[in-house]
């Protein structure tokens, strides 16, 4: 009798991790998608800081050296030159400049292409060619 319970109860662990294999199974891909999208905005939020650093550097510039152009779209690129995953060459550098009633305003306005890594996890939900996101963040002087 001591037998039988003890048979019944190995067959009772084997079902059982059976069971926990299977509900592993349907678990993990669930876990890797939001892992992999924790991950991926992640990178898409450090890239708009970036962008945001970049223009509040070009802002800065206009501030030091109004209406120079050149300089102040040198100085934005610059800044985002500096992490690894970005490609200054990429940057675009919009500066408008406008005196309103004797005062000069000046908006700097930085854009990059930022390629997403894990696609189907930021929206919309595209693969294959259309994995680029614009980011952009745009800084007035007054």
């Amino acid at each position: 009798m001591g037998e039988t319970k003890r048979s019944n109860r190995q067959l009772s662990n084997r079902r059982r991790s059976g069971s926990q294999l299977v509900e592993f199974a349907l678990v993990i891909p669930i876990f890797l998608i939001v892992l992999f999208g924790i991950c991926q905005y992640a990178l898409l939020f450090w890239a708009y800081i970036t962008i945001r650093t970049a223009s509040a550097i070009g802002a800065r510039q206009a501030i030091i050296s109004p209406g120079n152009v050149a300089l102040i779209t040198t100085a934005s690129k610059n800044a985002v030159n500096a992490p690894p995953l970005f490609d200054s060459n990429q940057c675009t550098v919009v500066v408008n400049t406008n005196v309103t009633s004797g005062t000069l305003i000046t908006s700097i306005q930085v854009k990059y292409p930022f390629k997403i890594l894990v696609p189907y996890v930021i929206p919309p939900f595209k693969g294959g060619t259309s994995m680029i996101k614009t980011v952009t963040a745009t800084t007035v002087v007054q």
